[in-house]
């Protein structure tokens, strides 16, 4: 079951961060994300609960724009430093000097990074952050694959230690839907450089529908955020995180006002509610994929040029029965249209056995 395999690495997180950092003093957390990306700030809001269970103090949080070294040093004295998990190790450029600002400027307190996913793509950001790594007693990187950890131990001295982990995000736990589903398939596409490849649209057939704007419901913290789609109902609406806009600039500075953790909890908020609009989701972002396994709903992960999504995928959720695992937006069309056919009082199968794309071990489940 999906539920079990949420509560398993969130027990796995805990279990993993509770010998690490002291009870006895403060910590920091830095690099919130201060983007667009709703599976940053999944993660900024797993890592808040776990130090919350654990007990940790937090008396400095920063973005990388924030950062304040003597503020920090006042704060937290000899203290842990925690880094923002992710995929980001070595992007945008401004989170990436701010990590090894941070590297140089304690270099006698012991730092973490929450679990992190690279590629040979990120290969001169390791060099750098690896030469400063090299100059701190200590340092501990978690891996969020185990293509990352290979690829860490490579780069990285032997002096940090190196271990694998799930993503932050599990420690959220299962989620309820936000919604009844209204489409048949919500297909959340990447928009940025990560993309799965230039097909999308024409897979999904709308690459002739204009972009329209779609009002969100209102949630209580009372930002007006709207999304951009394209969509053909019932049947399919394609979007992005990319693609939630504010209502207007007074709708902007309200988010601007709220504090980290309430953000983190607004972008969380749309991206639930909006996966939730589908009977079944297709993704190549790695986030939806995990948001759909903690609300139980069917999907199919495409992988990215990355290899990223491949990687997590073979790494931690092969094994449910919630997800098959395609190569290209065509193949994952076809996957979640034969899923959608077959269906019947709510009973959904995927067709044949796990495909090379790598699908899941299981292929029974049940469609909201």
């Amino acid at each position: 079951m999906a539920s079990d395999l949420v509560g398993l690495y969130a027990k796995r997180l805990r279990d993993a961060f509770a010998p690490l950092i002291p009870r006895d003093r403060s910590a920091a957390l830095v690099d919130f994300p201060d983007s667009a990306n709703c599976g940053e700030h999944a993660i900024w809001l797993g890592q808040k609960r776990v130090l919350s269970e654990l007990g940790i103090p937090i008396a400095y949080e920063s973005s990388a724009q924030s950062y304040d070294r003597d503020t920090m040093a006042a704060k937290i004295g000899t203290g842990t430093i925690l880094m923002q998990g992710g995929g980001n190790l070595g992007r945008p450029l401004l989170r990436h000097e701010t990590r090894l600002r941070v590297l140089q400027d304690f270099p006698n307190n012991k730092i973490i990074f929450f679990p992190q996913q690279v590629t040979s793509r990120d290969n001169q950001y390791l060099e750098r952050i690896a030469d400063v790594i090299g100059r701190h007693p200590d340092v501990t990187l978690f891996a969020r694959s185990t293509d990352t950890q290979r690829i860490l131990a490579e780069h990285f001295p032997q002096n940090a230690r190196i271990e694998l982990a799930p993503d932050m995000s599990f420690l959220l736990g299962p989620l309820p839907r936000l919604s009844e589903p209204l489409y048949d398939i919500v297909w959340l596409a990447r928009t940025d450089h990560e993309h799965a490849n230039d097909r999308t649209e024409a897979a999904a057939r709308l690459a002739s529908q204009a972009a329209e704007k779609i009002v969100l419901p209102k949630f209580a913290d009372g930002v007006e955020i709207n999304l951009v789609v394209k969509q053909r109902p019932p049947t399919v609406l394609l979007t992005d995180w990319q693609s939630m806009v504010f209502e207007n600039e007074e709708a902007r500075l309200a988010y601007q006002r709220l504090d980290f953790d309430a953000r983190s909890q607004a972008r969380v908020s749309r991206a639930t509610h909006i996966l939730s609009l589908g009977r079944l989701v297709i993704t190549d972002r790695l986030h939806a994929h995990i948001f759909c396994l903690m609300m139980g709903i069917p999907h199919v992960l495409i992988g990215n040029e990355s290899g990223k999504n491949r990687n997590f995928y073979e790494t931690w959720t092969r094994d449910s029965n919630l997800c098959r695992l395609a190569r290209v937006p065509a193949e994952a069309w076809s996957m979640a249209r034969t899923a959608l056919k077959q269906a019947n009082g709510g009973e959904w199968a995927w067709e044949g056995t796990p495909s090379a794309g790598g699908g899941a071990g299981q292929t029974s489940g049940t469609l909201e």
